[in-house]
C-alpha cells in the first residue's frame, strides 16, 4: 500500500528540513506565543492533560518556582481519572470487613437495559417518575421526607439480602426522612431498649435504599442502627435496594466495594509471578530496580524470567500462581522490555521524522510503509511523529487518541525525568497510571517476547504457516506475534489475588509458602 499523499507531504517537509531541530523548535514556540498556548517553555499541545484546571495551575506554579521537571509532570499527570474521593475513603473499610461479615449476603441485579419501544433504557424510564415526585415535593416546601431525597420507590435494579455490618460502617449513612438528627434520642429508641431488656435482642434486618447517584438511605431501622451502636453490637445486617442503577455506580454502598472479592475476581483469568521472597504488598516501583508496574503471565514467562539472570533458580525464588480481577480493562502496548524508562516507551511507539536513517528504512520495507500509511500521527514540540510499525502490529495504535497522549507523555518525561533516580521513576509510573485512566483503562496488556513462547502459541503460528503455504489464506495474514503470549503490567493493588490466598493488601500471611514451580 502506497503512502497517502497527506503522509507522504508531511514526511517530505520533514526530512527536507534543513534547519536545526534547536530552530525549529523556536519557530514552533513563537507561533504558540502568537495563539496564546505556551507557558513559559513547556507547549500545551505536547503534553497530555493540560487542558484540565487543576493540572493548569500546578503547572503555572511548578513554572514559577523554576521546576520544569515538576511542570511537566503536572501536566501528564492531569489526565488521571480519580475516583470521587468520598467514595473511594468510604469503601475502605468496607473492603476489609467484606471477608468475614458478607460472605453469606445473597445479591442479584435486575436490569432490564435498553427498552426499544421507549427508547431508552428501564433506569432512565423509572429515573423520570423519580425526578416529577422529588419536583412534586420540592413544590410542596418539602425537606426531609422520602419524596424531597429519593423522589420514588420505583425502579429497583439491584438487591443485597442479608448483608452483616459493623454498626460503624453505617453510622453515617442518613436516614430517608431525616432521621440522623434524632435517631439517637426519643421515645421510639426507649421502647425499643425496654423490649430489647424485657424479651432479649431479636432485631428484623433494617432497610437501606440506594439512590441512582450512589447515596444510600436507612428506611427502616434508624433507631436499630442507634441502639447497636450505643450497645457497641459487632454486627447489625440490612437487606439493600439499588435503584435505577445504583448498583453500578461509585458510592458508601456499591456492591464490588463491601461485597467479598470473590465477586470481583471469580472466573477471572490465572496468572503467574516471579518472585524471590515473601510478600505482603504489590510494590510497583521499587527501589535498585530498572523496572516498573506489577507484571503477571503465564506460568512459562514466570519460570523464564527466574532463569534469565542465571542457568539455576536461586534459594526462596518460586511462581506464584495468581488471581486476576474479573472486569480488568487493560489497554494494549508494546513490550516495552524496561517499562521504567520513558525512551523505550517513545521508541517503541513511535518514531520522530528528523530520525531520517530510521524512517528511510522502515519505508524500504512495503508491509512498514503500509502500517505507518494507515497509522496515526501527532506533532509534540514542533517534532511530528509517526507510529512504530511493531507497535501497530501489536495493537497498540486501536485507540489511537490513547496512543497519541501516551506518545506525548514519553516524548515529555524522556526529555525531563532522569528516570534512574526513585523519585522520578515514581513520578512516571504515576504519569503512565494517569494516561490510561485518562481513556477509561486501569493497566496494560501486551506480547511477551522476551520470556518465551508457548507451546499453544508456537501451534498457532504454526499452523498460519500452513494455511499460507496451502494458498488457503495470504502470507501477510500470517501473525508472526501470535507465538508470543500476554502478560500484564497491573496498576492497582486489588488487580489480582493469591490462587489460594487473599487480595495482597492488607493480609501479612499472603502467599507465603504458597508458591512453587507450576
Amino acid at each position: 500500500m502506497a503512502l497517502t499523499e497527506q503522509m507522504q507531504e508531511a514526511i517530505r517537509e520533514d526530512i527536507a528540513d534543513t534547519r536545526s531541530k534547536k530552530e525549529r523548535i523556536k519557530d514552533q514556540m513563537a507561533g504558540l506565543k502568537s495563539t496564546g498556548q505556551f507557558l513559559g517553555e513547556a507547549a500545551f499541545e505536547s503534553i497530555p492533560g493540560v487542558s484540565e484546571e487543576i493540572a493548569t495551575k500546578n503547572i503555572e506554579e511548578a513554572l514559577a518556582k523554576g521546576d520544569k521537571v515538576g511542570a511537566v509532570i503536572e501536566a501528564a499527570g492531569g489526565v488521571m481519572g480519580l475516583l470521587p474521593i468520598v467514595g473511594d475513603i468510604a469503601s475502605k473499610g468496607f473492603r476489609i470487613t467484606a471477608n468475614s461479615l458478607r460472605k453469606d449476603a445473597k445479591y442479584r441485579v435486575d436490569n432490564p437495559g435498553y427498552n426499544e419501544v421507549y427508547g431508552e433504557t428501564y433506569a432512565q424510564t423509572k429515573q423520570k417518575y423519580a425526578n416529577e415526585a422529588k419536583q412534586k415535593a420540592k413544590d410542596r416546601g418539602e425537606k426531609d421526607t422520602y419524596a424531597a431525597n429519593l423522589g420514588s420507590t420505583e425502579g429497583v435494579t439491584g438487591f443485597m439480602d442479608d448483608a452483616k455490618f459493623k454498626p460503624e460502617e453505617l453510622k453515617n449513612i442518613p436516614g430517608a426522612m431525616g432521621e440522623e438528627k434524632i435517631r439517637g434520642s426519643g421515645e421510639k429508641l426507649k421502647r425499643l431498649k425496654s423490649s430489647i431488656a424485657e424479651e432479649g435482642y431479636k432485631p428484623d434486618n433494617i432497610m437501606i435504599h440506594v439512590r441512582e447517584d450512589g447515596q444510600p438511605f436507612i428506611i427502616e431501622g434508624n433507631h436499630r442502627l442507634a441502639e447497636a451502636l450505643e450497645s457497641g453490637r459487632e454486627t447489625i445486617t440490612a437487606d439493600i435496594r439499588y435503584l435505577r442503577g445504583a448498583e453500578e455506580v461509585d458510592g458508601p454502598l456499591k456492591p464490588s466495594d463491601i461485597l467479598p472479592e470473590k465477586n470481583n475476581y471469580e472466573d477471572g483469568k490465572k496468572v503467574f509471578h516471579a518472585t524471590s521472597e515473601d510478600f505482603n504488598e504489590f510494590d510497583f516501583v521499587r527501589p535498585g530496580d530498572t523496572d516498573i508496574g506489577f507484571h503477571v503471565g503465564t506460568s512459562e514467562q514466570a519460570n523464564a524470567r527466574l532463569r534469565s539472570s542465571g542457568k539455576y533458580i536461586k534459594k526462596g525464588e518460586r511462581v506464584l500462581p495468581l488471581q486476576l480481577k474479573k472486569k480488568l480493562k487493560p489497554a494494549r502496548v508494546p513490550d516495552v522490555s524496561f517499562f521504567g524508562e520513558p525512551s523505550r516507551w517513545r521508541a517503541e511507539l513511535a518514531i520522530p521524522t528528523s530520525e531520517k536513517n530510521v524512517l528511510r528504512f522502515m519505508l524500504d520495507d512495503a508491509e512498514d510503509a503500509a502500517l505507518i500509511a494507515k497509522g496515526p500521527t501527532v506533532r509534540v514540540g514542533g517534532e511530528l511523529y509517526v507510529v512504530n510499525p511493531q507497535a501497530a502490529r501489536q495493537g497498540a495504535t486501536k485507540d489511537e487518541e490513547f496512543w497519541k497522549d501516551l506518545v506525548r507523555a514519553s516524548v515529555a518525561a524522556e526529555k525531563r525525568l532522569n528516570t534512574t533516580n526513585f523519585e522520578n521513576k515514581k513520578k512516571w509510573f504515576e504519569v503512565l497510571k494517569g494516561v490510561a485512566n485518562k481513556h477509561g483503562y486501569d493497566s496494560f496488556v501486551y506480547k511477551n517476547q522476551y520470556e518465551g513462547s508457548s507451546e499453544v502459541g508456537l501451534d498457532s503460528l504454526v499452523d498460519q504457516i500452513q494455511q499460507a503455504s496451502k494458498g488457503n489464506i495470504d502470507p501477510s495474514e500470517v501473525d508472526m506475534l501470535s507465538k508470543f503470549d500476554d502478560s500484564y503490567m497491573l496498576l492497582e493493588p486489588d488487580q489480582a489475588k493469591g490462587l489460594f490466598g487473599g487480595k495482597t493488601s492488607g493480609e501479612p500471611e499472603f502467599m507465603k509458602s504458597k508458591g512453587g514451580l507450576i
